[in-house]
């Protein structure tokens, strides 16, 4: 796949500010000047969890008014809450900085951050459609994700494992590994392959 949602060097409104950019063998670039710069930023929108929301809408509107012939309270709130689920969950974005981890969902919904530090081993992995999408538990640690089973296993140090779904897997772990090795000087993120075995970065 084409690293088209890795940083380009026209890509300015990724980066902070519009300070002289440098570009790395891969074709990332990224400030040269700021501790916080934007190595890696990718949105990956929610056909599943906001599909689902939004088809939901019309059945719940159809299925009020055959029953009741209007909608009363308990059609408005669901009507209300399935439209505020649909806005909430409609994308989930993935950013890698200089010092950081961080992703939310849709308008900047349960962000969560991770300094690049604390991350031990990333791992491109395939979900089980069984966990679902959202927020889930799921035996691997935390899922989150909105479309699509493909996803991104990070180890944090001091907490378990957690997944962040994503259509390109391998792209933001070569970020999450080119940002660690950038602040350590040269020691980058241990990773995996699915069938188990480890490669120094």
């Amino acid at each position: 796949m084409a690293r088209g949602r890795v940083l380009r060097e026209a890509d300015e409104s990724v980066v902070e500010g519009s300070r002289p950019t440098a570009k790395t063998k891969d074709g990332v670039f990224f400030r040269t000047d700021s501790p916080s710069a934007m190595r890696y930023k990718h949105t990956q929108i929610g056909y599943v969890t906001g599909g689902v929301s939004l088809a939901a809408l019309p059945l719940i509107y159809y299925a009020s008014m055959a029953e009741d012939g209007e909608l009363g309270v308990f059609g408005h709130s669901m009507l209300g809450g399935f439209g505020v689920l649909a806005v909430l969950f409609s994308s989930l974005t993935v950013k890698v900085t200089d010092q950081e981890l961080v992703f939310y969902f849709g308008p900047g919904f349960w962000e969560r951050r991770f300094a690049l530090d604390d991350i031990v081993s990333v791992e491109a992995v395939r979900t089980s459609p069984l966990y679902g999408w959202g927020i889930r538990y799921t035996p691997h640690g935390w899922l989150y994700n909105v479309s699509g089973l493909r996803a991104v296993e990070v180890t944090v140090r001091g907490e378990e494992q957690l997944r962040i779904g994503t259509d390109e897997p391998e792209a933001l772990k070569a970020a999450l590994n080119r940002g660690r090795r950038g602040r350590d000087g040269g020691e980058g993120i241990s990773w995996k392959t699915n069938r188990g075995r480890c490669a120094p970065s």
